[in-house]
């Protein structure tokens, strides 16, 4: 008798400890890759030192994107874009004025998830290299005069570099995961020369853009084949 309550104990404890374990096993989270495509459209300006009187440029963005999650609420994200900053300036007595540059954009941010695997609010930070592709202006001037001294100036400083915070939302659906992002990008570095006698003792792109975003996860993909 007593052999067999510790037979059916032992079995019981087996059973427990199995049960124990299968339910570790459901709740351990599994790291998730994504890959994806974005588009953005922005607005930028360039922070001048002396100050210079100057809107909102716009301009747009496209790229490719990478996830991965490597814990429940955390993980990184980096993207490669093509990307366009600038500023314009407009006056009644000299005309308008803009500039516009194009960036390969690379950032490199920590992504923070609150949510669940369906749907969660994202929040990304970390730094961001730019590197200058092109540049361009467009002068029409009303008296001839136009005489800033970034008239004719070309950009000194081609690779930029600064911060970029992220405030998103994607939604996981049965043909991929939609994400929506607002995204500032501050620079922390002058395009122009701003040493010694420059004109100005600083020049700061600042990018202020809304983002959508199409992102699979390729294991599921390979997993199929």
């Amino acid at each position: 008798m007593r052999n067999r309550i510790l037979n059916i104990s032992g079995i019981l404890v087996i059973l427990l400890f199995s049960s124990i374990n299968k339910s570790y096993a459901q709740d351990k989270f599994v790291p998730e890759t994504y890959a994806g495509i974005r588009v953005s459209y922005g607005v930028s300006r360039v922070g001048f030192d002396p100050v210079v009187d100057q809107q909102f440029y716009p301009g747009l963005g496209y790229g490719i994107a990478l996830s991965h999650i490597s814990q429940k609420n955390l993980g990184i994200y980096t993207e490669i874009n093509f990307a366009q900053a600038g500023w314009k300036t407009t006056s009644d007595s000299t005309g308008n004025y803009s500039r516009r540059l194009n960036y390969l954009q690379i950032p490199l941010l920590t992504q923070f998830n609150i949510g669940n695997r369906k749907s969660k609010v994202l929040i990304h930070i970390g730094p961001c290299i730019s590197f200058l592709l092109s540049e361009s202006e467009s002068i029409d001037t009303l008296s001839g005069a136009y005489n800033k001294p970034f008239i004719g100036m070309s950009v000194k400083n081609t690779v930029d570099y600064g911060l970029c915070a992220d405030l998103g939302y994607i939604q996981q659906t049965g043909i991929g995961a939609f994400q929506l992002v607002a995204r500032y990008n501050q620079s922390l570095g002058s395009i122009f020369e701003s040493s010694g006698n420059a004109d100005y003792r600083f020049s700061m792109n600042s990018i202020l853009e809304i983002g959508v975003g199409y992102f699979i996860e390729p294991r599921k993909i390979f997993k199929k084949h």
